[in-house]
């Protein structure tokens, strides 16, 4: 106790034994619950839950959060030092149709 508040910090002490006080259980359950709403509001089909949690996953660790630890930073800039880029992430939502012109196709009519 007397290192905590020499650096100006308190314990927190959690109900043992439960999911929650394992902070990677918080954050699991965070994307579960994102993953969720993605898949209800696109009406997407059930098979594709794995790419849902993998886009949640990377918006999650290029999104910068108010941690000590990172800086003002994000996970994934502060492990790889290379600035991370969610653009291609924000403009569509989870399995929304977009079309694509193939300008080298031709036409016959």
């Amino acid at each position: 106790k007397k290192f905590l508040t020499s650096i100006g910090t308190s314990l927190r002490i959690l109900e043992e034994g439960t999911p929650w006080s394992n902070k990677a259980e918080l954050y699991i359950g965070l994307i579960k619950e994102a993953v969720r709403k993605d898949m209800k509001s696109s009406n997407c089909p059930l098979a594709f839950w794995d790419y849902c949690v993998e886009r949640r996953a990377r918006i999650n660790n290029l999104t910068a959060k108010d941690l000590f630890q990172l800086h003002g930073s994000n996970a994934y800039t502060d492990l790889t030092h290379d600035e991370g880029d969610i653009s291609n992430l924000c403009q569509y939502g989870f399995f929304e149709w977009c079309y694509h012109r193939d300008h080298n196709t031709i036409v016959k009519s």
